[in-house]
This record gives structure tokens, sequence and C-alpha cells, in this order.
């Protein structure tokens, strides 16, 4: 499988700081970029020919050499791109955005987040829809992958058009973040292109969950 190296990687929680990160995928994408290099066949290779790395090895030694290890190598089916956002505070909130829209956290007998349909969530019912901006909120079951079990969620979840991957919903949270409004001590709302509105609750500076209003 092809491997990348980013400049600038936003990492999970207890994991490295966000930084330079090998990305190791299962299709090869040709990149033309300063903050990202690739297509490399091996991770020597990565050593020998990557830029990134080597600036990295200048600059921070005991980081350069801690990116090769397997459990900082980020494995992914796809690779989402996104501007150069190293002083922006949106890039702290990526992660937190794909994980909560697309997997939701399983806890116990219920189930938080999801805002993108995919085959692991069922639709029980449609309470609302704006059949315009293509958003909808439903009473719904996921699929937790670790017990094998369709769990339905207590609350109603609102959902980001069909026809939304996880590129689009970084791009349109994006632009949404840069818009928003401040509605509360917590609450931030800002539009995305199409004109959806998009709820951001932070806290502490800390993502802790957004989601289209409908």
């Amino acid at each position: 499988m092809p491997y990348y190296i980013h400049k600038y990687l936003p990492s999970e929680n207890q994991d490295m700081i966000h930084g330079e990160r090998i990305v190791e995928t299962q299709s090869q994408l040709p990149f033309e970029s300063t903050e990202f290099e690739g297509p490399f066949k091996t991770l020597k290779e990565i050593g020998l020919n990557s830029n990134i790395y080597q600036d990295l090895l200048k600059n921070n030694p005991k980081r350069a050499q801690k990116i090769f290890e397997e459990n900082f190598i980020v494995k992914a089916e796809n690779i989402i791109i996104f501007p150069d956002l190293k002083d922006n505070p949106f890039m702290n909130f990526i992660y937190k955005i794909m994980q909560h829209s697309s997997n939701g956290k399983f806890k116990s007998n219920d189930v938080s987040g999801i805002h993108l349909l995919s085959g692991r969530v069922r639709i029980v019912e449609v309470i609302a829809e704006n059949k315009t901006l293509g958003i909808k909120k439903c009473i719904i079951e996921a699929f937790n992958e670790r017990t094998e079990k369709w769990i339905k969620k207590s609350e109603p979840s609102t959902f980001f058009p069909e026809n939304w991957g996880l590129q689009k919903l970084v791009n349109e949270c994006y632009i949404a973040f840069t818009n928003k409004i401040q509605m509360d001590e917590n609450s931030y709302r800002g539009k995305t292109s199409d004109n959806i509105e998009i709820e951001f609750i932070i806290k502490n500076n800390e993502l802790k969950t957004l989601y289209p209003i409908v």
C-alpha cells in the first residue's frame, strides 16, 4: 500500500500532537503540495526522498523517529484534502467533525452523533425534512460494529444531504465555521455554501458537537 507524509495532520486524543504524520492508504493518488508528499512505495523511501521528512529530521529528530512507529502511522481508506489551517482553530476540530458525524459514539445502549447517512444507519422515522436543502431530522438505529448489534438512538439525529461524503463535510463545515456567529456562551451558527445552517457547540476551545439545523 502507498504511503504519504503530511506536514500538519490533526491527531486523536492521547496521540501525538498535531504535526508531521505518515499516512498509509489503500489507493494511490498523486499530490503536488508543499504540505503533502507522496505516494511512496515504502517507509524507507520516505526517509530518503521526502523533503518534509528531511526538514523534520533537522528540526525535531525525536518526532522524525516517532512517526515511523507502527502505532503512529495513520491508516486510511481515503484521503481527505483540506487547506493549510495551521493557525486556524478549525484545524483542531477536523477529526472530531468526521468521527462525530460519520461514526458517532456508542455508550451502553445508546449512541450520540451520526449526521451522515451510510449503510451503518437505518432510518426508523423521518420527523422533519427540508427537501430543498436535502437535510432531515430522523429517529434512527445505528450499527455497533464492535457488538454487531443495531442500537436505537434515544434522541433524533439531523442529517446532512445524502450525497455528502467526508470531503464535502469538511469543506462545508469549514465554510460555516468561518462565517459563524455566536448565539450564546457555547453555541455558534454558520452557513454552508448551500445555505445549510450548522450549529457548533464549543466549550473551553473544544468542539463538543455539531449538526445541521432542520
